[in-house]
């Protein structure tokens, strides 16, 4: 048909082509990348204008028979609607992920979620609910990626074996990055909010029992993406309090704490973290760096 194949070369031309698991594992760090930001817009432009247009103009063309109607749309988009929807699923099946790798596939599960409603209304009919199941599917996968990611990070944090002391008890760089990670991450707090929703909530038992550790509490509250994320900052500030060790003068030491944990309270101040944690949690470690301090 006709339609279809401008479908199929529309989907083509916006950078989407059949790509396998084993293609994608051997692909370089830049060619994924740049597949994914097609993939993107590709989504959009597609989701706007091309299945939209052809729904539209199937419903007008075959206004008098549904039958024919529904047939004439799945036939001609199916293909293409399918091969785009299933891109997101393939990629977060890739297995060598580094934690980075989270940022964009939220960024897909976000391209899906945000087109939800008009996906399930251009691919309405039963016939062409396969378009809808893979939609789903690449949802569901890139949420268990997600998680996944998730955990490497904190599992990243816990085994980072750097010695580096920074003079005068300076911002630690894992402190730097491990909060421009987690900011980052709370831009997208809607999203993280559904996929951690039914996640089990982290066992408090996770962390070691450490003398700045037990300044700190980790109850649970009453959002799981709350509990995630404050475990997240604890792993980080468990870790810090192993590297103050490095210093031989105890004077720098618990100014490398106070100026640490400073600097995560002032980054969740500026972003929004702040949204994600409790103000009954951001005021309690406030008062954890005024006790380091009066140990200076």
């Amino acid at each position: 048909m006709i339609r279809k194949s401008i479908i199929n070369e529309g989907i083509y031309k916006l950078g989407i082509e059949k790509v396998s698991l084993s293609k994608i594992n051997k692909m370089e760090s830049g060619v994924l990348n740049l597949k994914i930001k097609d993939w993107l817009e590709a989504m959009k432009i597609s989701m706007r204008t091309l299945f939209t247009g052809e729904r539209i103009l199937c419903d007008f063309v075959f206004s008098s028979s549904n039958s024919i109607r529904e047939s004439c749309f799945s036939e001609i988009t199916k293909e293409g609607a399918v091969l785009l929807f299933e891109f997101p699923e393939v990629v977060a099946k890739v297995k060598k992920s580094s934690p980075e790798r989270i940022f964009q596939h939220l960024g897909m599960y976000t391209a899906i979620s945000d087109n939800w409603p008009e996906i399930k209304t251009i691919f309405s009919f039963e016939s062409i609910s396969a378009s809808r199941s893979q939609a789903l599917n690449s949802m569901a996968r890139l949420s268990e990626s997600v998680r996944l990611l998730l955990l490497d990070f904190e599992s990243m944090i816990q085994k980072d074996s750097s010695k580096t002391i920074v003079p005068g008890g300076g911002i630690h760089p894992l402190t730097i990055y491990s909060m421009n990670y987690l900011t980052a991450l709370a831009d997208y707090g809607n999203i993280l909010t559904d996929i951690i929703s039914d996640w089990p909530p982290p066992a408090k038992s996770s962390l070691p029992e450490i003398s700045f550790y037990s300044l700190v509490s980790n109850e649970s509250s009453a959002a799981p993406i709350s509990d995630h994320i404050s475990q997240l900052i604890l792993v980080l500030v468990c870790k810090l309090d192993s590297k103050a060790k490095y210093y031989k003068d105890v004077a720098v030491l618990y100014l490398f704490l106070a100026n640490n944990l400073q600097y995560v309270i002032s980054r969740i101040h500026k972003s929004n973290l702040h949204s994600l944690l409790s103000t009954e949690w951001i005021t309690k470690h406030k008062v954890k760096i005024t006790k380091i301090i009066l140990n200076l």
